[in-house]
C-alpha cells in the first residue's frame, strides 16, 4: 500500500500501546458516520497487516479482529502528536478485552485468557509479539525505533490474589516484551485505574495502582487519569473519557520522546 509518507526523524515518533478493552477504546456500537483518514497519522491495521492512516471506526480498535466502532484515547493523541510536533506519527496498537496479565489459573480449563507471555492463546501475547514485528518490518518509511509503550490495563487483576501478584506479573510481562521486540532501552507509560471506575474499588484497586506506581522509576512513568467520564456500569470510559485520558498521556509523552 503506497502511503507517500515522509518522517523527518526528529519530529516523528513511533509510539507502542496496548492492554485491554479501555485500550481498544468506547464501543460504541459502531457509529455509522464515515470518518475521514487522518493523513500524517499512521496505525498498523493488525487484520489486514498493513500501515494505514489513520480512521476511526475502521483501523483504531487495535485488535486482531475486524470490529470495527471503537473511540480510544487514540484519536485525539494522534493528533495533538501531530499538531505539537509537526511529523508524521506511527501508532502500532494492540488490545485484547477482558485481559488480566495473572497466570495464576486454579480453576479454569482451558488456561486463563491472559496477557502473560506464557499463555496458550495465540492472540494474546503471541500475537502482540507476532504483528508488531511485521509491524516494524514494513514500517513505511526510514525505521523509527519506538522509545515508549502505553499501558493501558488492570481492571481484571483487581481480585486480592492477582493484584498481589501484579507488580511481579507486569514486570515479567515486559521484560519479555523488551527481549522478544529488541527494544532493550522501551520505556512504559501506564494509566492508572481511575476513581470514577466504580465497578473496581477496594484494596485490590489500591494495590493495582501502587504496582504501577512502584514500576514508575528509571525513566518510566504512570498516569494518573482520575476524573475521567465513565459509561453505565463504571467500567469502560466514554469518548469524552477517552479524550481526557489522551491529554493527560500526552503530557506524559512529551517528556518521554
Amino acid at each position: 500500500m503506497r502511503l507517500n509518507v515522509i518522517a523527518p526523524l526528529k519530529q516523528s515518533h513511533f509510539i507502542l500501546m496496548s492492554g485491554q478493552s479501555n485500550a481498544a477504546g468506547y464501543q460504541d456500537g459502531g457509529d455509522s458516520n464515515t470518518y475521514l483518514p487522518r493523513l500524517g497519522q499512521l496505525i498498523y491495521d493488525c487484520p489486514s497487516d498493513e500501515w494505514q492512516h489513520l480512521q476511526q471506526n475502521w483501523n483504531n480498535g487495535g485488535t486482531y479482529s475486524i470490529y470495527r466502532g471503537s473511540i480510544g484515547c487514540e484519536m485525539r493523541l494522534m493528533q495533538m502528536l501531530k499538531d505539537y510536533y509537526g511529523g508524521d506519527q506511527f501508532l502500532f496498537k494492540y488490545s485484547a478485552g477482558g485481559t488480566s496479565i495473572s497466570p495464576i489459573d486454579s480453576i479454569e480449563d482451558p488456561p486463563r485468557y491472559n496477557w502473560g507471555p506464557e499463555s496458550v492463546q495465540p492472540y494474546m501475547y503471541h500475537g502482540l509479539i507476532s504483528s508488531a514485528r511485521k509491524a516494524f518490518d514494513s514500517f513505511p518509511a526510514q525505521f523509527i525505533k519506538p522509545k515508549v509503550l502505553v499501558w493501558i490495563q488492570g481492571e481484571n487483576d483487581t481480585d486480592a490474589e492477582d493484584a498481589n501478584n501484579y507488580q511481579v506479573n507486569f514486570a515479567d510481562l515486559i521484560a519479555s516484551i523488551k527481549r522478544d521486540l529488541n527494544l532493550p532501552n522501551l520505556k512504559i507509560c501506564q494509566t492508572l485505574l481511575a476513581d470514577t471506575q466504580t465497578a473496581y474499588n477496594g484494596i485490590g484497586k489500591t494495590i493495582v495502582n501502587q504496582a504501577k506506581i512502584n514500576y514508575s522509576v528509571n525513566g518510566n512513568k504512570y498516569i494518573n487519569i482520575d476524573g475521567a467520564e465513565v459509561a453505565v456500569g463504571g467500567v469502560h470510559f466514554t469518548a469524552a473519557g477517552q479524550d481526557y485520558i489522551a491529554q493527560k498521556i500526552f503530557d506524559v509523552l512529551k517528556t518521554m520522546l
